[in-house]
C-alpha cells in the first residue's frame, strides 16, 4: 500500500542516488515507450497496488461512482396546509394562521378592521404625520380581501396626544436578549433574568413559519407583542440606574440644523451666537430657499475655524471646520390641522420621459418615436461627413468582421481559401480605390530589415511591407471588388459613389 501507484520499468526504471556507476543512456526511447503501455495494458486485469478497496477490504469495482452534487433545490418544499386552489381554502387559512373557524364572523370582523386602521394609519402618516404612537396591528397575518365588506363604516380615529418611546426604550421594545450588551446592565437583565416581570418578551425558542418561502429569514417569527404598559412599569425600576450620559442620549431631542459658510443662512447664524440672542427666532424664508422654522442657540455648537471635537474617542478631531449648526424646530400646528394634498401653486410638473402606450406617429410629424436618455430632451445625434467614413477606411482594419456576415463588402479572397468566391450575377463591378491599397500604419515608414518576417517565396531579398501590400493586392485583383456599402460597409451617399475612381 505504501509503494507508488507505478514504477517504470526497463530504461525508465529508478535508480538509487548515491552509486558511482554512471546510468546509462536511454537507447530508443520510443519503442520503450511502447513496450512499457504493452505490459500495462497485459496487466490491467490484475489487481494493481493502487486499487480502490472497500471499507471491508474487498476491492471496489474499477469503474468509480459520481457522487452526487448537493443542490439546494432538492431539499423539499415547504408543506402547504392552506391549498388556495382547493375548496375550503378561507377555512383552512383561518384554522391554520389564526386558530379560530372561518365561521366566526366577529372575529373575522375585528382581523379587518385593524387592518383597515393599518392602510388609514399609513396614509395620514405620509399626508399629515403620525397619527398615534402607540397604534399597532395586533396579528402576524392579514385578512382576506374578499373579507372587506362594510369598510366604509368603520372608525378610524386614533389616540391623540402620544409620544413615540425614548431611545433606550425603543431598543428594549425592539432587541432580542442576544443584543443585551448594547444596553446598560439592570436594562439587559430584564431580558436574561427568569424572575423578570417582562421575561416573556424574550423568548429563546419560538416558532417561524414559512408561510410558502424556502429560507426561515423569509418567514413569520411567531414572537409575543410587546406589551406598552408592562414594559414601562418594569423600566421604572432601573431608571435609576443611568448615568447622566445615558440619561442624555435616553431623551427625545430635537433637530440640528448644519449650514456651510457660503449658505445665505450662515451670516445669520454666526451673528445669532454673536449677540448670545437666546430667544427663539423665525429662520428668514428668502435666506433659506422658503424654508420655515424656528431657531435657538445650540449648547454644543459647531462654530466655523473652531476645532469639533470628536465623540469616538478613538478618532480624532476636526481641526479644520467651516461649518455651523443651531438647533431646528419644525413649524408648529394643531393638532387638527388638516394639510391639503393639492399641488402647490407654481409647480411644475416634470416632463414625461416614457413612451405612452397609445403613441402615434401622426403626434410627431410622421418622425419615429426617440426615447429621452438622462435629463437632457435637446440630445442631438452626431452626423459624419462622407470624410469622416473615408478616414474610418483607411485606418480601421479590414479583418474585423467574418466575411458574409455583417460586412456588405465582398471579403478578401486568398487562393485556396473556403471564403474566396466568384462575383455574383448581377452586382456592381466598383473599382477599387487606390487609397484601401494602403498597409496599416504606412506612415510608420518601412519596417527594418532585422525586424521583417522572412518569406518562402521572397528569396534571399526579402520584400518591404509596402511591395508585399501591393504584390499580394495586384494577385488577386479579381476577387477584391466591394460592394454597394463602401469602405468599412458605411452607407455611401449616390454623390460620393459617381466619381470614387479619382478620389484620393
Amino acid at each position: 500500500r505504501d509503494q507508488p501507484s507505478f514504477i517504470p520499468g526497463g530504461q525508465f526504471s529508478p535508480q538509487a542516488l548515491g552509486n558511482r556507476s554512471s546510468p546509462q543512456a536511454i537507447s530508443n526511447p520510443r519503442q520503450a515507450a511502447f513496450e512499457m503501455r504493452m505490459h500495462d495494458r497485459q496487466n490491467s486485469t490484475t489487481s494493481s497496488p493502487n486499487t480502490s478497496l472497500n471499507s471491508d477490504g474487498s476491492p471496489s469495482p474499477a469503474g468509480g461512482i459520481k457522487r452526487k452534487a448537493e443542490d439546494s433545490d432538492s431539499e423539499p418544499e415547504p408543506e402547504d396546509n392552506i391549498r388556495l386552489w382547493e375548496t375550503g381554502w378561507k377555512q383552512r387559512y383561518y384554522k391554520n394562521k389564526f386558530d379560530v373557524d372561518a365561521s366566526d364572523e366577529k372575529f373575522r370582523r375585528k382581523v379587518v378592521q385593524s387592518y383597515v386602521e393599518g392602510l388609514c394609519w399609513v396614509l395620514r402618516y405620509y399626508y399629515q404625520g403620525c397619527a398615534s404612537w402607540n397604534w399597532y396591528y395586533p396579528f402576524h397575518y392579514a385578512p382576506f380581501a374578499s373579507d372587506f365588506e362594510g369598510i366604509a363604516d368603520m372608525p378610524s380615529d386614533f389616540e391623540k396626544g402620544s409620544k413615540p418611546f425614548k431611545p433606550l426604550e425603543q431598543l428594549m421594545g425592539v432587541f432580542p436578549a442576544a443584543s443585551g450588551n448594547f444596553l446598560p446592565p439592570t436594562w439587559r437583565k430584564l431580558m436574561t433574568d427568569p424572575e423578570s416581570s417582562i421575561i416573556d418578551f424574550y423568548p429563546e425558542d419560538f416558532a417561524i413559519d414559512l408561510n410558502g418561502k424556502k429560507y426561515a429569514w423569509q418567514g413569520v417569527a411567531l414572537l409575543p407583542f410587546v406589551d406598552e404598559r408592562r414594559l414601562r412599569a418594569a423600566l421604572e425600576e432601573v431608571y435609576p440606574d443611568l448615568t447622566p450620559e445615558e440619561s442624555r442620549r435616553n431623551s427625545l431631542g430635537g433637530d440640528v440644523l448644519f449650514v456651510g459658510k457660503h449658505h445665505p443662512l450662515c451670516d445669520f447664524i454666526v451673528e445669532q451666537y454673536k449677540t448670545k440672542n437666546t430667544e427663539v427666532v423665525d429662520i428668514p424664508p428668502e435666506l433659506c430657499y422658503g424654508i420655515q422654522g424656528k431657531l435657538t442657540l445650540n449648547e454644543n455648537a459647531v462654530l466655523p475655524d473652531q476645532t469639533v471635537e470628536s465623540p469616538v474617542p478613538m478618532l480624532r478631531d476636526l481641526a479644520q471646520n467651516s461649518a455651523v449648526s443651531i438647533s431646528f424646530k419644525d413649524p408648529q400646528f394643531d393638532e387638527d390641522f388638516v394639510f391639503k394634498a393639492i399641488v402647490l401653486p407654481g409647480a411644475k410638473k416634470p416632463a414625461p420621459v416614457l413612451k405612452p402606450g397609445d403613441w402615434e406617429k401622426t403626434n410627431n410629424d410622421g418622425r419615429p418615436w426617440r426615447p429621452q436618455l438622462g435629463f437632457n430632451r435637446d440630445r442631438k445625434p452626431v452626423h459624419l461627413d462622407q470624410s469622416v467614413f473615408r478616414t474610418l477606411g483607411h485606418t480601421m482594419p479590414r479583418e474585423r468582421g467574418m466575411p458574409g456576415m455583417y460586412a456588405n463588402a465582398v471579403p478578401l479572397g486568398t487562393y485556396g481559401s473556403p471564403y474566396a468566391r466568384p462575383l455574383l450575377s448581377g452586382q456592381q463591378q466598383i473599382p477599387k480605390l487606390l487609397s484601401n491599397l494602403r498597409p496599416q500604419e504606412s506612415w510608420r515608414g518601412p519596417t527594418p530589415l532585422f525586424q521583417q518576417t522572412p518569406q518562402r517565396t521572397a528569396g534571399a531579398a526579402p520584400l518591404l511591407a509596402w511591395n508585399r501590400m501591393l504584390q499580394s493586392q495586384n494577385q488577386y485583383q479579381p476577387s477584391q471588388y466591394q460592394g454597394l456599402g463602401g469602405p468599412m460597409s458605411y452607407p455611401q451617399r449616390p454623390e460620393d459613389r459617381m466619381d470614387r475612381g479619382r478620389q484620393v
